[in-house]
Parts: structure tokens; sequence; C-alpha cells
């Protein structure tokens, strides 16, 4: 009953405040004109307000501070640790998205404060991945490879969340889907307060979700890179101490619903991570800068196809859920064949690129 009340509560609480911040939120972004206008790079056609991430990161605070103080979170050393440096990383997070949305940002800034942002949160909170559990015959990590590694997730995730962030609903939707997955996985093993993040954040974030989608511009509101930095560092951070405790479950016990569990998890934030690899080398490949914004990802494909951002979203949506079932259904094989059909089956999504221009060369002949 206490898990049901723990995951419940702070997932619909965080729905309510963040849905009473929104309007509030869209009322200030109108009245002082902060608008993401558009551009011939970008998929919509009028000014909307762009600073949905700041609902999703008031709101979860909120929701944290009040079962923080209900249930006995204070009294956990490993808590507060892990509190302070994730509430730190993501309000840095939150302040240079902001001044990249309101003023622009170089992206060597941004990435100095990516970096900055998640060195604080290894460093105070310990969120390092520990081991590969077997993945390419490699156990336990020494504290500098650890270290490398975890960073190297953590800005290769925050920047996943960011780029993909290009049509309505994606990067948010991505977002709650595992960090709902992330969040029942630590009410399981009793990890109380990393439930608390996941459902708070994931509650915000549905609730976000309702005004992107809307119909109605003057409701409308988008992520803005304060919103879609913070996505990724929280799925980072979840993907990391998830993996940390499966790999201790599969030492102690017997129970195997969580074996392979960071191949099962890496199939759900394989879109974000496939498709910004796929752009960058692109990038490389033309001579380009890999932080150039173009209109060369997934999504801008698939509204090429004429697909509505709904239904980019869902086909998108849809695909991971797929790949996140067919990983779960396939945990008890070797972990590295596991990984090896996992990665072959993600990369199918590859196709709509080439499909794209398929239908784009057969339009002009």
């Amino acid at each position: 009953m206490v898990k049901i009340i723990t995951s419940v509560l702070p997932f619909f609480l965080s729905i309510l405040i963040s849905f009473s911040i929104l309007p509030r939120i869209i009322y200030i972004s109108r009245k002082f004109k902060l608008f993401d206008k558009p551009s011939l790079r970008k998929s919509h056609r009028k000014k909307v307000p762009y600073l949905g991430g700041v609902s999703i990161f008031l709101s979860t605070i909120f929701v944290v501070l009040i079962i923080g103080s209900t249930y006995p979170l204070s009294k956990n050393i490993l808590d507060l640790k892990l509190g302070f440096g994730l509430f730190v990383a993501l309000f840095t997070l939150n302040l240079i998205g902001l001044k990249d949305d309101l003023v622009g940002t170089k992206p060597i800034e941004k990435f100095i404060f990516q970096i900055l942002a998640v060195s604080f949160l290894i460093s105070v909170s310990d969120v390092n991945i520990l081991s590969l559990n077997g993945l390419f015959g490699i156990y336990s990590l020494n504290p500098l490879f650890s270290y490398i590694l975890s960073l190297f997730v953590f800005i290769l995730l925050i920047n996943s969340f960011n780029l993909i962030d290009g049509i309505d609903g994606l990067s948010a939707s991505i977002s709650i889907i595992s960090n709902l997955f992330m969040g029942f996985f630590f009410i399981k093993n009793d990890s109380i307060f990393n439930a608390i993040i996941m459902f708070s954040f994931s509650g915000a974030t549905l609730s976000f979700l309702f005004f992107n989608f809307s119909r109605n511009l003057k409701r409308k509101i988008f992520l803005g890179d304060n919103g879609a930095l913070c996505l990724g560092l929280i799925s980072a951070y979840g993907i990391i101490l998830s993996i940390n405790q499966s790999v201790q479950i599969e030492d102690i016990a017997t129970d195997k619903l969580f074996k392979n569990f960071q191949i099962i998890i890496m199939a759900l934030v394989s879109y974000p991570l496939l498709d910004t690899l796929r752009v960058f080398f692109v990038r490389l490949f033309k001579g380009l800068s890999p932080f150039r914004a173009d209109n060369n990802h997934m999504h801008h494909h698939l509204l090429k196809l004429h697909l509505s951002h709904r239904m980019s979203t869902l086909v998108i949506v849809f695909y991971t859920i797929l790949l996140f079932l067919i990983a779960f259904m396939l945990r008890f094989l070797n972990i590295n064949n596991h990984f090896i059909i996992i990665l072959i089956m993600s990369m199918l999504i590859y196709f709509i690129p080439l499909i794209s221009q398929f239908h784009k060369r057969y339009k002009h002949e």
C-alpha cells in the first residue's frame, strides 16, 4: 500500500501543480513577448512561448519537498546527497537553457555548463556507472573510467533529448515512458526517493504535454532548451542509478525480472541516442560542425512524408515501446547477444530518412 501511494501521489500531485503553473507561465511569456519565432529550419509557423521546462522544474521541486516532508527522507544522508546534487545540476541546466532561449548561447558555452553541472552531480552524489555487468566482457569499472563513462552518458543524453525536441511532444513523450519505467523499478526495489523523483518529473511532463499539444495557440507552449536539457539530465540520472541497482539485484538474488536491465533501458532511449549519433556523423561527413542546426533529424523526415506532429510523435513512441517490449522479452539471452539484437532492431528506424529521400525523388520525377 505504501508503494502504491509513493508512486501515485507524487505523479498526480505533480500533474496538478504543473497544470496550475503553466497558464501563468504562458501569460508571462506572452506579456514579455518570450516567443520561439518561426524560421526556415523550424516546423512551426507561429510564435509560441518556450518556457515549458520552467513549470516541470518548479513542479518537481515542490512535489519532492512536499512528499519529502511526509516521508522520512530527510533522515537519509544518501537521499540528501542525491537530492542536493541533482537539483543543483537541474537548476544550472535550466538557467543555461533559459539564457539560450532568451538571448542565445554559443554551443561551447552550453557544453561547458553541461560538463560543470554533471561533474558536480557525479562528484557530490556519486551518480556514476559502477559496472557493465558483463557487457563486452566488462564487469566492475575502475574509478577513472567510471567517471569518464558516466560523464559521457550524461552529456550524450542531455544533448540527445535537446536535439530531438523539434516537434510537439516528442522529447517529452520519450522522457515520460522511460521515467515511468524507472520509477516502477525504483519502487519495486525500495528506492523511495528516486521513485518520487521519477514519478514527479513524469507527472509534470505529462501536464506540459496537454498544453504542448493544444490546438489553441493561446494555450500552447514549447519546452525550450530550459526544459529539454533537464529531460536529458533526469533520464541519465535514472538510468545510471537503476543500472547500478539492477547489477546488485542480479548479484544477490535469483529474481530475473530485471536481468540485462541496461539493455532494456537502452532500448527505451535508443531513439534520441541513434538519431543524435546519425545526425552528428552526417554533419561531420559533410564537413560541418556536429552542433550546427539543420532539418535532418528523423522527425523532420517524418514531416516530409506529410505526417503531422502528433502522428510523427506517435510513430516514434510506438517504435520505442515495441523495442522496449522486445528487449524485455529477450532479457534471458546472453547480454552481448541481447545487445547486438536490440542494436540491429533499433537501427531499423534509419529507414525513415531513406524512405523520405525516395519519396522526394519519386515526387519530382
